[in-house]
């Protein structure tokens, strides 16, 4: 791919130390002008931003790299305002962001402004936040505006040539974190990846895409132009209406007030971003070039004020129009439209349905290298395909939430390069889920925290272990385990985390209508059977022959004690335990609780730390 020499090097640093530090200065304020860096990230996606603020939090020189002046991604610069997901389970920066909202807006409740999410915001709100986050950090610079003409590698990383303004720079890193919404630059840099469906009928079809219209009530109307090529009919079923083509499935549709009010904002703002003959539009052009992609995605945008034409004419509707000053762009609409689906790079671990389904029973344990927790249904978006009838019907299976492996975002044959976002090495059904916004903020946090790992311990990121890079997300108030009954608030977050990791204690399933939930049960008595994993780790289940029923207090000091710790544990020492988890005094002879069980076994065994566990998850 190229080299430099170290005098090359020197010249170039020199050369652009000038131009450099004034392409910075509106971008980076106080922060010293660089032209080498730790990390960079590419793209300031949701994942994007995410990994940047991660990485320079561990210390770590970070450029972020952006063409558009937002950050944000899907939820800001794509206007996907209304977040699916996640509510329990706050991971990490994803749980950051949404208390800058509730500062912003004054409460959770004023989050929760229409039915189909329970967290929304306006996307110019959203990226103030990010802005504001990211000005934090003082490791941190953010180049916006900026785009990426050409990639090598070198001896020790990156160059990366970089566009801004009509000038041209140079920039260097030790690692490269992709966070582009549709994998750019690790196709650049030559990694294998999957794209869309892989059946004979389908191969390559990908999810349809969505240019995301941002709405205001106006006190009069706010008409927009009649669109060339309109024709009511092809909105005929987007709800109960005139056109509606069956009058007997008419009935089965939601009415206009229901479809406008599904992603309504505050202050009279209306996210349409509407997948029933509404404005989802088909088109693959991930393998296009920026400038095709521009010219080729002023058909969804199109189809889209087609829809609103529709929705201003026919459903009755004059005053809800084009939310005037939201974006800083000509039209008023989003940067770039939703994109569901980017390519699938090829990683060390291929995270698939199965793995979700069933994670205590694969031979491997991928549970056990959790980064990232998600808990949306697999939710594909095909009806706008016009071959659509060639897709095999997709009947999905209920799933439980679940953890991304850690293997998932470290590419096959690159070391210094890292995955985020929706380019995860996933399956295309698995991107169902994984594609949604918490859960893709949170694999760009485990991007930049491996990242910086591994340029601070030089080393490959491979071979970076699984405990460090979860202990840094666990610090941060992330979730390696998508437990929901046991909170990043609650005093035993990380034992509790720590425990299930580890595969000790296991979660429990549990389906209520488009809510997928893994419990811990805290609260419940823990049994001499639910020991089972954690005695046969230690090779001692003959500690438990014989036993059944639940586990008192003093039942579980003596296993642990038969365990062969450096010192015995005592009454007094779990005593001790208890209060610094606010869980008071316990009676020896009572049944002890799973999350009490949990740090007690953290405390004294530290399995999660004792016993190492490589990619697949398997103990090393």
């Amino acid at each position: 791919m190229g080299k430099y020499s170290f005098i090359m090097k020197r010249i170039l640093s020199v050369f652009f130390y000038i131009t450099f530090a004034a392409v910075f200065l509106s971008d980076c304020s106080s922060h010293a002008p660089e032209d080498e860096f730790d990390v960079i990230v590419t793209g300031g996606s949701a994942s994007g931003i995410c990994a940047s603020l991660q990485s320079a939090r561990c210390g770590v020189r970070t450029l972020l790299v952006e063409e558009t002046p937002w950050l944000g991604g899907m939820l800001t610069s794509a206007g996907v305002s209304a977040v699916d997901g996640n509510y329990n389970l706050r991971s990490g920066i994803w749980g950051e962001f949404l208390d800058s909202l509730v500062s912003r807006y004054g409460s959770l409740s004023a989050l929760k402004t229409n039915w189909v999410s329970n967290v929304s915001f306006e996307p110019s709100v959203g990226n103030d936040i990010f802005h504001n986050m990211a000005a934090a950090e003082d490791s941190l610079c953010v180049m916006t505006g900026t785009s990426i003409i050409g990639i090598r590698r070198v001896k020790d990383g990156w160059a990366l040539d970089l566009k801004r303004k009509g000038k041209t720079v140079v920039v260097f890193c030790r690692m490269l974190i992709d966070a582009t919404e549709l994998g750019d630059v690790a196709a650049a840099a030559g990694l294998k990846y999957d794209l869309g469906m892989a059946s004979d009928s389908t191969a390559g079809v990908v999810q349809d895409m969505t240019y995301v219209l941002t709405l205001k009530k106006y006190d009069k109307p706010h008409l927009i132009d009649k669109p060339a090529g309109y024709d009511p009919v092809e909105f005929a079923d987007c709800c109960r209406n005139k056109y509606n083509t069956d009058s007997s499935a008419a009935a089965k549709l939601w009415s206009p007030e229901m479809m406008i009010s599904y992603g309504r904002l505050q202050n009279d703002k209306y996210m349409l971003n509407w997948p029933e003959d509404g404005n989802d539009y088909y088109l693959n052009d991930v393998e296009r070039t920026a400038r095709e992609r521009a010219i080729l995605r002023r058909s969804a945008k199109e189809k889209s004020l087609r829809f609103l034409y529709f929705i201003q004419h026919e459903l009755g509707y004059p005053n809800l129009g084009i939310a005037e000053g939201e974006y800083p762009t000509e039209d008023g609409l989003p940067f770039y439209p939703y994109l569901r689906e980017s390519r699938r790079f090829k990683g060390k671990v291929r995270f698939t349905l199965n793995d979700i389904i069933a994670p205590y029973e694969n031979p491997d344990k991928l549970y056990r290298t959790g980064i990232a927790v998600g808990d949306y249904p697999i939710d594909h978006h095909h009806e706008a395909y016009d071959g659509v009838g060639k897709i095999p019907e997709m009947k999905f299976p209920e799933i439980p939430s679940y953890c991304v492996p850690l293997g998932a975002i470290i590419p096959q044959d690159e070391d210094r390069l890292l995955l985020a976002g929706k380019s995860i090495s996933v399956t295309n059904i698995v991107n169902g889920t994984t594609r949604l916004q918490p859960v893709v903020m949170q694999t760009g946090q485990a991007a930049g925290a491996l990242a910086a790992i591994a340029v601070k311990e030089n080393r490959p990121p491979d071979s970076v272990g699984v405990r460090q890079v979860q202990d840094v997300l666990l610090n941060s108030g992330g979730y390696i385990m998508p437990f929901s009954d046991v909170s990043e608030s609650d005093p035993a977050f990380k034992p509790v985390q720590r425990i299930g990791a580890a595969g000790i204690l296991r979660g429990s399933v549990l389906h209520d209508g488009w809510r997928n939930i893994t419990l811990f049960r805290p609260d419940d008595p823990l049994s001499f059977k639910e020991l089972n994993d954690m005695m046969d780790l230690y090779g001692r289940k003959d500690l438990l022959r014989g036993k059944s029923g639940n586990v008192t207090v003093y039942g579980l000091i003596e296993i642990l004690n038969e365990t062969g710790l450096r010192k015995l544990v005592t009454e007094s020492d779990a005593g001790e335990i208890f209060k610094q988890y606010g869980m008071g005094l316990m009676h020896h002879g009572r049944f002890i609780t799973r999350k009490q069980a949990a740090v007690l076994i953290d405390e004294f065994i530290d399995p999660f730390h004792g016993y190492k566990v490589d990619l697949n998850g398997n103990f090393k």
